[in-house]
């Protein structure tokens, strides 16, 4: 029979699978598209405008990662979470759904505070897409778009070792444990699971929360003066 395309108390519908291997290609090309367009040399007019393509490309893709990052947190609302396997301890499940949050969150906060860094200081790079560069809200000011860059710069670093320890745990069950929490991810109907009961998503959010606004206050307190 087809897979599912909603969730259920036991594993992933089709949607929630294609929304998360998605957003991990996102992932991939928004970080390789920044780190190169970052290290890219500047010593003749046509590296000029290679970076220039680079940072235009990275920053339109970052607009339509944020764009999916707002459809996976309402996927998120409107869908059951799958409950974690029986046999998963209380703090692996606490840390797992921390990660979750995380993950979640950040991949609306850091388009979103690289988007504001776009707007408030326009005219390098212009997005590829049929609207204007600038953002409802947001003035033209390079202090504020010099902050945004800061905590930008912070969100990517949080970003990229949530998705690490995203990996690392992927990796443990399926190769250490042999469980199904990777499979369970990986398209086709979901195997036949043990599960216990739906631990809450209250304190993981919490605590998801506090660390990204953490890492927005310490971005922000190190702004330099323009």
């Amino acid at each position: 029979c087809p897979p599912m395309r909603w969730n259920s108390h036991t594993g992933f519908g089709s949607m929630s699978k294609t929304l998360h291997w998605f957003g991990a290609a996102l992932f991939i090309v928004m970080f390789v598209l920044g780190a190169v367009a970052v290290k890219y040399p500047l010593e003749t007019p046509e590296q000029m405008a290679g970076r220039w393509e680079l940072f235009a490309l990275h920053k339109t893709v970052g607009v339509c990662a944020f764009a999916y990052g707002v459809l996976r947190l309402a996927s998120m609302w409107f869908q059951d979470k799958p409950a974690p396997l029986a046999h998963h301890g209380r703090a692996e499940v606490f840390a797992a759904r921390t990660v979750h949050w995380l993950l979640t969150l950040l991949m609306v906060l850091v388009p979103l505070a690289g988007w504001v860094r776009h707007a408030s200081l326009p005219g390098f790079a212009p997005l590829y897409l049929p609207f204007g560069d600038s953002l409802p809200f947001v003035p033209t000011d390079p202090q504020l778009s010099e902050m945004a860059s800061m905590v930008h710069f912070g969100f990517v670093v949080l970003l990229g070792a949530t998705v690490l320890l995203h990996v690392a745990g992927a990796l443990k069950h399926h190769l250490w444990d042999r469980d199904a929490t990777l499979r369970r991810m990986l398209p086709g109907a979901p195997p036949g699971v043990e599960v216990q009961t739906t631990p809450g998503q209250s304190v993981p959010f919490l605590l998801a929360t506090v660390l990204i606004v953490s890492v927005a206050l310490i971005a922000v307190a190190n702004t330099p003066e323009i």
